[in-house]
């Protein structure tokens, strides 16, 4: 989610600002127990305003949130669907549209760069032939960010198609296979439909 005016307390793992979207004041929590991931609190102007006169009413406030978590009366959402309902997974997916839209040529940018960091790290576990395939999807991947930074790449390319399926077919890392499904999904649904 992107707050404005974020205030950001890294020691106890939350931040506090402005959702523009709910026109609300936001608590952000950051879940590292299983993975990483955020939930979502709302909050008054007044509480948000303690970040600066009253941290240790705010930590108090957070430490409440993390112990009933979703069943606090102001929780908003969680981006771990499993803790939403029908109606905050709607509003979750909300958001993640939101944030993917606001400047998808960048976010397709940074998920080719992962994938290509993950077949770094996946190029030095495999055998020779693996490595060489691995290589062949990297130079794909290149040619997708030259057509990216001079505005031909459109549709679904024939060479994200192919990296795709020569990644699933290696049985690659676990790393490397989740990177590769992130930017499959972000292309397909987002940039595909632009």
């Amino acid at each position: 989610m992107d707050l404005i005016g974020e205030k950001v307390d890294r020691q106890n793992y939350f931040s506090v600002g402005y959702d523009n979207i709910s026109k609300s004041y936001i608590l952000e929590q950051i879940i590292t127990y299983v993975g990483c991931f955020s939930r979502y609190f709302k909050i008054s102007k007044e509480q948000y305003e303690w970040f600066e006169s009253h941290r240790d009413h705010l930590t108090a406030l957070s430490d409440d949130f993390f112990t009933q978590n979703i069943r606090h009366p102001q929780f908003f959402f969680s981006e771990y669907p499993i803790e939403n309902t029908d109606e905050q997974n709607k509003l979750l997916s909300v958001y993640e549209k939101s944030i993917l839209t606001q400047n998808t040529p960048l976010v397709l940018k940074n998920k080719i760069l992962d994938l290509q960091r993950e077949i770094d790290k996946a190029e030095r576990l495999v055998n020779t032939q693996r490595a060489m395939d691995l290589n062949q999807c990297r130079i794909r991947l290149e040619v997708m960010l030259q057509r990216l930074s001079d505005g031909s790449l459109s549709g679904w390319g024939e060479d994200l198609t192919g990296v795709i399926r020569k990644i699933k077919s290696l049985s690659a890392t676990t790393g490397l296979c989740h990177s590769a499904a992130e930017l499959e999904k972000f292309y397909h649904h987002v940039w595909y439909k632009e």
